[in-house]
């Protein structure tokens, strides 16, 4: 489906509506799958009829895992197991769902994830929605895919900085829906990644990573206020809080 929009939220959203079968499946365009990858998902949801969403690995190359000064955005898990309560884990790149799991939870935040107003952590948030209405999430470690997509160090310093500005975002919309997990979640990671950058500046070690991941928390925090909540659908909405002067301030941070 060609279309003139932009945002990976709202692209998967049009592909769920338009999706004409039960299960649907979703990776990135630069990642390279393997030959039976929608069998085994078709299998998966056959094993486990109550199963709602699935996630499997996401792995380097084995032509590119050493090549010196690239990254690569990745999950390795090597268990077969459900995802307990509000538990976040999974990457978008390798993730499926029941349609009928989607129209429950509701659409993926447009302000959330690459090319919205608040990039990263679309899928996270929408897992966690999934947790709220207790489905069942699982893990599938025999299905992975390859990512192609590689970052030099400086990309990687600048990814951390754009991500982590959704991460705080979903954290932070949750906790002015009245759920204090979120919050908890909030101080957990400023309070982590505080403790990283400690511990590397005192061994001398690089942590221009987590130092700009900290910095970018703190922005998707300042930048979450901006947009008001729907507390019945747990999604930001389109419009800023205080019209578009503030629209205006959260988009350039």
């Amino acid at each position: 489906i060609r279309t003139a929009t932009v945002g990976l939220s709202i692209a998967r959203n049009l592909a769920l509506g338009e999706a004409l079968h039960e299960i649907c499946a979703f990776t990135d365009d630069d990642c390279a799958v393997p030959p039976q990858w929608v069998a085994n998902i078709a299998r998966l949801y056959r094993a486990h009829p109550e199963t709602q969403i699935a996630f499997s690995p996401v792995h380097i190359p084995e032509s590119l895992a050493k090549v010196p000064d690239i990254l690569f955005p990745c999950l390795y898990f090597n268990q077969d197991r459900l995802l307990r309560n509000r538990e976040i884990f999974g990457m978008g790149a390798n993730m499926s769902m029941r349609k009928s799991a989607w129209e429950r939870i509701g659409p993926f935040d447009t302000l959330l994830g690459a090319g919205g107003l608040l990039p990263g952590a679309e899928e996270h948030d929408w897992l966690y929605r999934g947790h709220r209405l207790q489905m069942q999430i699982r893990l599938d470690p025999s299905n992975a895919i390859d990512h192609h997509a590689f970052r030099t160090i400086e990309e990687w310093i600048k990814m951390h900085a754009v991500y982590s500005v959704g991460d705080a975002a979903f954290a932070m919309k949750h906790l002015r829906c009245g759920d204090w997990y979120a919050g908890v979640m909030l101080l957990r990671t400023l309070a982590d990644y505080s403790g990283r950058i400690l511990k590397q500046r005192l061994k001398r070690h690089g942590f221009e990573a987590q130092a700009e991941y900290l910095r970018g928390y703190w922005s998707g925090i300042w930048k979450s206020r901006h947009f008001a909540v729907d507390r019945q659908t747990f999604l930001y909405t389109q419009q800023p809080e205080g019209g578009s002067k503030a629209l205006s301030e959260a988009a350039d941070g």
